[in-house]
Order: C-alpha cells, then sequence, then structure tokens
C-alpha cells in the first residue's frame, strides 16, 4: 500500500513561510517556492515516520509563530498611527466636536462630539419636534462598544428618526490631579451645552459601558468605613445642611415658618441574637391601639415648600412635644403642629416670639356645631392647618416608599440618626427634581 501527500499550498502574504524541497522560504518568494517542484512524500504501508511528522509539526509551529507575531506588529503599528493622530475617537459616525474638557479652566480627559448625519443613516435634517439624544459611552471612543460602531444601536436609530445625537467620550490620559467630581460638573456642563443649543428642550441619556465609571462595587468593609466617617465628623448633619443651603440660594426654601411631626421606624423585636436581646436604646410606643417597638424620626418642615429643615432621632417611647422645639430652625414666626403637641409653647425651651397653631384634639372637633357660626369658622380654620399640616408628611413618604426605608438598618440611635439626615437629605433633592432640572435646562 502506498501512500502520496503533498504540502498544502499558502497565500502568498508577507510573513508567510512555506516549506518546499530547497528548505524554508520566508517572503513574497513563498508564492515561487510552493508553486515548484513539490516534494512528495511517500508513507510505505500507510504510517508516517517519526522523523517526517517531527519536521511537519516544526513547520506548522514555525508558521503559525510568526503570522502571530505579525499580528501583534500590525496591531503595535495602528496603535502608534492612533497616538500619532493625537488619539482621536474611533468612531464609525462622522462628527464634531462641540466642547472638549481637556481646554476647561478645570481640565479633564472627556469630549462633548456631535453626530453629523448621513445619508445612509436616514434623514440629514434635525425634526424640531424630537428631544436631543445624549449618549455617554466614553469606552466607544477608545474601546470596544456597540454605540459608536454599528448602525444597528441607539445612535444609529436615534439618526434614523430625524434627531439630534450628541456623543460623550474620554482621551487615554487623564488630566493632572482631575477627580470625580469634577468629571461630575463636566459632564453637568455638557448636558447644560446640548440644552442651550435645542432651545432650553431637555436631551434623552443613553448610559453605555456604565457611563464609563469603574464597575467594581465597595465591598461591605469600605462602606463602614465610609459610615463611621460620615459619623466620627458628623458629616452627615452638614449634608443635610449643605442641600439646604443650595436650595436655600435657589428660592425653593424660605424659613418662614415649620410644620413639626414625628413617625415611628420599625426595629427588630427579636431577641434570636448574639446578645439575646432587643437594642437597648429603641423603646415601645403605642399609636392608637397599636404598639410599635422602635424610633422616632422627629422633622421639622418648611410651611412652604415643604423642604425638612431638621431632623431629630429618639427612642420610641419619646413624646413628641418633648422633641418641638428643637426642630424649628429660628428664623420662622409660625409653627403648624397636630393635636399631639398641645402645650409645646408653654415648654420651658420655648421661643416667646414664636406663634404656635396647634390642631384641636379630634373629640373636642366632633362636639363642633356646624350650624353654629362660630362653630363653622372653627372648624374652617382647623382645615385650613390640616392644609398646612400635610406637607409633613410628603418626606416620610418619600424616605418610607421611594427609599424603602421602613425598619431600622443598625443598632442605637446615634448611626440611625445619621442614617435619617442623609435620607432626608435626599428625600429634599427628590421633591425638587422638576424644579432643579428645569432650572437646569
Amino acid at each position: 500500500m502506498k501512500t502520496i501527500l503533498k504540502p498544502r499550498k499558502l497565500p502568498a502574504t508577507a510573513g508567510t513561510l512555506v516549506a518546499s524541497g530547497k528548505g524554508l522560504v520566508v517572503g513574497e518568494d513563498s508564492a515561487k517556492a510552493s508553486a515548484a517542484s513539490e516534494p512528495e512524500i511517500q508513507i510505505t504501508g500507510g504510517h508516517q515516520s517519526v522523523t517526517e511528522q517531527l519536521f511537519r509539526y516544526q513547520v506548522d509551529v514555525v508558521q503559525r509563530s510568526i503570522l502571530f507575531m505579525d499580528v501583534l506588529r500590525q496591531r503595535a503599528d495602528n496603535m502608534l498611527s492612533h497616538e500619532a493622530a493625537g488619539m482621536p475617537p474611533l468612531l464609525d459616525f462622522a462628527h464634531e466636536v462641540v466642547l472638549d474638557a481637556r481646554q476647561f479652566a478645570v481640565p479633564v480627559n472627556y469630549a462633548l462630539l456631535r453626530i453629523l448625519p448621513a445619508k445612509e443613516d436616514g434623514p440629514t435634517k434635525v425634526s424640531p419636534d424630537h428631544r436631543p439624544i445624549l449618549v455617554v459611552d466614553p469606552r466607544a471612543g477608545h474601546g470596544p462598544g456597540i454605540g459608536g460602531f454599528k448602525r444597528d444601536s441607539e445612535v444609529g436609530m436615534a439618526l434614523a428618526d430625524g434627531r439630534a445625537v450628541y456623543f460623550v467620550v474620554f482621551f487615554p490620559e487623564p488630566r493632572p490631579e482631575q477627580t470625580l467630581a469634577d468629571v461630575h460638573h463636566t459632564l453637568r456642563r455638557f448636558v447644560a451645552k446640548v440644552c442651550e443649543m435645542h432651545d432650553g428642550v431637555a436631551p434623552v441619556l443613553y448610559g453605555n459601558c456604565q457611563g464609563g465609571w469603574d464597575d467594581r462595587l465597595p465591598d461591605e468593609s469600605t462602606i463602614l468605613r465610609f459610615r463611621h466617617v460620615l459619623e466620627k465628623h458628623k458629616l452627615a448633619e452638614r449634608i443635610l445642611a449643605t442641600v439646604n443651603l443650595l436650595l436655600g440660594a435657589k428660592g425653593l426654601m424660605l424659613r418662614s415658618g415649620t410644620v413639626v411631626d414625628a413617625t415611628l421606624i420599625s426595629a427588630p423585636s427579636s431577641t434570636k441574637n448574639a446578645s439575646g436581646e432587643r437594642d437597648p436604646e429603641m423603646h415601645q410606643s403605642k399609636k392608637g391601639q397599636q404598639w410599635f417597638f422602635g424610633m422616632k424620626a422627629h422633622i421639622g418642615v418648611d410651611a412652604d415648600s415643604g423642604l425638612v429643615h431638621t431632623v431629630r432621632g429618639t427612642s420610641g417611647n419619646v413624646n413628641d412635644v418633648v422633641e418641638a422645639n428643637s426642630l424649628l430652625n429660628g428664623q420662622e414666626t409660625d409653627v403648624f403642629a397636630d393635636a399631639g403637641y398641645q402645650g409645646a409653647h408653654k415648654r420651658p425651651d420655648a421661643k416667646a416670639d414664636v406663634q404656635w397653631h396647634v390642631a384641636m384634639r379630634p373629640s373636642l372637633r366632633k362636639l363642633l356645631d356646624k350650624a353654629d357660626p362660630m362653630d363653622a369658622l372653627t372648624d374652617q380654620l382647623e382645615r385650613i392647618k390640616a392644609s398646612i399640616r400635610a406637607k409633613v408628611e410628603h418626606p416620610f413618604r418619600v424616605i418610607k416608599r421611594q427609599f424603602g426605608h421602613v425598619k431600622v438598618r443598625y443598632r442605637g440611635l446615634a448611626k440611625n440618626t445619621a442614617q435619617l439626615h442623609t435620607l432626608f437629605a435626599l428625600a429634599n433633592l427628590w421633591m425638587v427634581r422638576k424644579r432643579l432640572t428645569g432650572s437646569l435646562a
């Protein structure tokens, strides 16, 4: 039995190695070498000698190694040419630079681009009826990302719909001493610029590749250390004060009147824990006919805007009226409260120049005769006071329903009160989010 094997022909490309009867040939002459008299390796008896197998294996290894090194060379050449061109964004769409943050007073390595529509992308004229699109996809500038490389993406679809499309990219080398806060302010400036270019119309925001942020989440120890820093330096209270200062500067908090109230936040009542006992700083409190175990969150709210300006945390058995005067900001002239604050103006810490408007007890209000003009007027006055007091319920709803804070997270009043300060600061921002975004636009 005789089998005849012929070497495989390879394309004649630079860096290709071909085995011929004259040895190994590398380069453009490989085509000629492969086309020349090809050696015939005869295998008798259906078996290949060990020497021939080793030769073929070595040829294959050398060929693959040279091809792999050639791919690395081409990649390095592409990178060098990209650096020589100034590291432009690698976008498949034609674009122009709107803002280059490297030229800002506080420079960062980000830029805002406007995608220029082409005929293959759909209508070249932007429709004024559509909101602009802003894609925050920095990695698409210098790495893999569907946003900047494919027509079948949010960019291509937005262009086909006749929308103006803007793209946020970044440059590989960060500016000296730039911080995440600098990047945050830069992105806000980009959004404001797009709004300005479209007569105040806010853009639709898309975020790809985590918006260029590091996708690693902080572990439990990191969060714990950060919380300890907040507690040690009392930064939670300063966060609320800073937020209120900014909102006051925008005219969103008048401080001429205050509404006070408190809410119960439950704590675990079980003793199945390491210490075998409940949290000693939490206590029971009865509301109506039901008993609760936990703490109380006392707040003072601006009577005009409903924004929280003061937060106090106590155990659940502390009467509301005890904390009443500590919830005032010192600038109000009128305070509104429910019937649980009866006698607040008579307490030792009460201020003489503050007028308290406390609700009538429900049992006494039921006795009012609506047919009597005086009783009817009294009932109408109670309705007006109730409508003003209703604003204090909005922050409670935000932290319990929007934020899901219906049960304490930690043991002890200090930690939970610090968290309440940050939650109510965020609640203030949440409640005025539309007015804030409107002013930004």
